[in-house]
């Protein structure tokens, strides 16, 4: 039988194909890296997946804080709208004063009583003095009214006189009084309103809606923990 050659060595069949070792070598190199390559796979995948889960923590956390910003926001722009809305009512209610006491001064009736209670009070001791009356120019049509009105209360002298002025001036003797219309008007609203302290009510509105927001999101947004993220994500899962 003749010799074969020494690099042919019979050390394997497969499929009843005798294979030389160079091949065999080959093959079995190839087994190497495929299941190197797998194992580099393996740690990839488990690598990938960590990250994958940290992204996922990450994002979770992220998630968690932008809803807690959001909500942070909410409860500023109510507070904002609380006091907002606080002012706006202060103003409101003043203006409604103010109109409606300015339509009770303009009638005719008022600015009759407002001279029949000053007459009321003078002293009648000595009628022989005149009393003087210096009013609007616009209201001389309440002339006979007024002189009607301090004839009930006072028998002397009345002389009336007139000016461009918005303003009634009453002197009798060594008494002088003056009703300005719009300073009563500022001066009845600034009373009416003075017991209404709309500023501290701003700031109780804006102290109940905080603790208010505050149960709320901590209803919602819970002290969160490492576990609570983990536990989270696996119910994402």
């Amino acid at each position: 039988m003749q010799n074969e050659p020494h690099d042919i060595i019979f050390q394997n069949v497969a499929e009843g194909v005798l294979l030389p070792a160079a091949r065999l070598s080959l093959i079995k190199r190839s087994h190497d890296i495929i299941a190197q390559a797998k194992k580099n796979a393996s740690r990839i995948i488990k690598e990938a997946e960590a990250e994958c889960e940290q992204i996922r923590c990450e994002s979770y956390r992220a998630g968690y804080e932008q809803g807690l910003m959001m909500s942070i926001g909410s409860v500023c722009q109510f507070i904002d709208n609380s006091e907002k809305h606080t002012q706006e009512m202060e103003v409101k209610i003043r203006n409604d004063l103010k109109n409606t006491l300015s339509d009770i001064i303009s009638e005719d009736d008022f600015n009759v009583k407002v001279v029949e209670h000053w007459a009321e009070g003078l002293d009648k001791s000595d009628e022989s003095l005149p009393l003087h009356i210096l009013m609007p120019y616009a209201n001389r049509k309440l002339k006979e009214r007024f002189s009607q009105a301090i004839k009930q209360k006072y028998a002397g002298s009345v002389i009336f006189e007139y000016h461009d002025e918005p303003r009634f001036v009453f002197k009798y003797n060594n008494r002088l009084a003056e009703f300005y219309p719009d300073e009563f008007v500022y001066a009845t609203v600034d009373a009416l309103t003075s017991k209404y302290t709309f500023a501290e009510r701003t700031r109780e509105i804006s102290n109940e809606a905080i603790m208010y927001l505050h149960e709320q999101l901590s209803l919602l947004y819970p002290p969160l923990h490492e576990d609570d993220i983990e536990e989270a994500t696996d119910d994402n899962n």
